[in-house]
């Protein structure tokens, strides 16, 4: 009883190519999606982390490390952000980073039927308290 097998690999790659390359686009475009996050992160911190030890001037040196931080980071996405300080010594340098990344799939899910943002997004705050200069 020998049966006939010819072919049955390549159906079986016909079937099973599609789901693996679609489950790793969805992994790839998390991982850019959270990689865009955590720049944002960073970036937050190291602005507030600026305007806290400035002597003079600490929303421009906040603003300066965030955009410094991010051109660094060299992140997709889009981002704003704005700094916020208390004038007083020991008040709080908050640095606050909107984040948006646009999700290569969203298309593909309304295809099939999904809701899919058609961009992923957030936002991440960063305060420490300033030197009393």
């Amino acid at each position: 009883m020998r049966t006939d097998r010819r072919g049955a690999e390549m159906a079986e790659s016909a079937v099973v190519l599609p789901v693996v390359m679609l489950v790793l686009m969805f992994v790839i475009n998390g991982s850019l999606a959270g990689y865009t996050a955590m720049s944002a992160a960073n970036a937050a911190n190291e602005g507030a982390r600026a305007g806290a030890v400035a002597r003079s001037n600490p929303e421009q040196w906040a603003s300066a490390a965030v955009s410094a931080a991010l051109r660094k980071s060299r992140a997709g996405g889009s981002y704003t952000f704005s700094v916020k300080v208390d004038q007083e010594p020991g008040g709080a340098v908050k640095v606050m980073v909107a984040w948006s990344y646009p999700s290569m799939l969203s298309g593909l899910c309304n295809y099939f039927g999904g809701d899919c943002p058609e961009h992923f997004g957030g936002v991440t705050t960063a305060t420490r308290k300033r030197e009393g200069w």
